[in-house]
């Protein structure tokens, strides 16, 4: 506003000083006017126009001592503003307490009523700041904790450490080899810990770790929740099967599927892209398939399969290839012309009603659906035995 008064003023005198000679106007009134709206138009439209305010932290690191009282903390904060006019960045809340303030360059720290510790920064140069901060602990029914509000940082990371009678039972992200955790942008944090006995410190350490005193069992490290497989059957005997999952990204690099004979792969695709299928020289036969590790990948395979050609009655047969991966289970679907009908089948399936979840394959013919639960990866064979119906004419009815 002041500044809009100032321009007011400097265009009046301006036109002012041209304006009169001998007591006498001779500048036109539109004249005055249009000058006075275009000064007026530009500084509002400078105002609109001003970059907004923009900043980044960069990164935020945070070692904190524990005691069953609270925590010590040593923070390390990086970061700069992008644009705009400075203001303050909200760092930490009121609930954490500033015992000292050991290095900050590139702005200036300040307290807000209401708001917590913020810092302000003088201009798009890097700021870095270094506090030691303490975090008074609480306690509920599970366990004692301290809560952090923290600013949202693109890199995350915190060391803890803590006397023997404590144990830090619930810790942000994940440990690296360095006992460093790593965890993702938040606006805050809880870590949890407990009180232990001494009598049980030293039991637990007198008993060494539990690899020492018990044999390890194998267990799977990634459970898939549902393979579907669709299996659609032509007159001429051939069958097209789609078998489609969503594999986690822990699941590796590639997955392996056992090849089955006689059966050529039709298309692959991993998130909706085609990709290459490989096989292992040297080896038993598998269908060897790349994975997208960043962030886990739906996966369709399809399969050929020729076969003998359909009559009035007869079998089919179609096998779920093993893998290598466990799953919780296993949906089959399968279509046969319409002009037959399933009368019986053979296998480790059993019959079930139409899914919700509708495969992104086409059907043809008269859909029969199957189920399995908690297979640990082998393969399903399946024998179906079809028959076309005696058609009576009107005679015999």
């Amino acid at each position: 506003m002041n500044k809009l008064l100032i321009a007011m003023t400097a265009v009046f005198v301006m036109l002012c000083g041209q304006a009169f000679a001998g007591g006498t106007i001779n500048v036109p009134y539109e004249e005055f006017k249009a000058l006075y709206k275009a000064q007026i138009e530009k500084e509002v439209m400078d105002s609109i126009n001003a970059a907004p305010f923009l900043y980044t932290i960069a990164s935020a690191h945070y070692q904190l001592r524990l005691d069953a009282h609270g925590a010590s903390c040593k923070a390390f904060i990086t970061g700069r503003m992008v644009s705009g006019t400075p203001e303050p960045i909200l760092l930490f809340s009121n609930a954490m307490i500033i015992r000292q303030v050991i290095r900050t360059t590139g702005g200036t720290l300040l307290h807000m009523a209401g708001k917590g510790i913020c810092f302000i920064p003088s201009g798009t140069d890097p700021f870095s700041l270094e506090l030691g901060l303490y975090i008074p602990a609480s306690e509920d029914n599970r366990s004692g904790y301290i809560d952090m509000d923290i600013p949202e940082a693109v890199q995350n990371s915190l060391s803890a450490s803590s006397p023997d009678s404590l144990n830090l039972s619930q810790m942000p992200g994940v440990r690296d080899e360095s006992g460093v955790y790593h965890f993702q942008p938040r606006k805050s944090l809880q870590i949890r810990f407990s009180e232990q006995s001494e009598s049980d410190r030293v039991a637990k350490d007198k008993a060494g770790p539990l690899s020492s005193r018990y044999k390890t069992l194998d267990t799977p490290q990634v459970v898939l929740d549902t393979v579907h497989c669709v299996s659609t059957f032509e007159e001429n005997g051939s069958s097209l099967s789609t078998l489609s999952m969503n594999i986690p990204p822990e699941a590796g690099e590639v997955l392996k599927i056992n090849a089955i004979p006689d059966t050529a792969i039709w298309n692959c695709r991993v998130n909706r892209k085609k990709v290459k299928v490989y096989t292992e020289a040297g080896k038993a036969p598998c269908w060897i398939i790349p994975l997208d590790q960043a962030k886990g990948s739906h996966v369709e395979l399809s399969l050929l399969r020729k076969g003998v050609k359909m009559g009035i009655r007869g079998k089919l047969s179609l096998e779920i290839p093993a893998m290598e991966l466990p799953t919780r289970r296993v949906k089959l679907t399968i279509g046969l012309p319409e002009r037959v009908e399933l009368i019986s089948f053979d296998g480790p399936m059993i019959p079930g009603k139409g899914f919700n979840a509708k495969p992104r394959v086409d059907i043809s013919g008269t859909p029969y659906y199957f189920t399995h639960t908690f297979s640990r990866g082998e393969s399903i064979p399946m024998t179906l035995s079809y028959e076309e119906p005696v058609k009576l004419s009107k005679e015999n009815k």
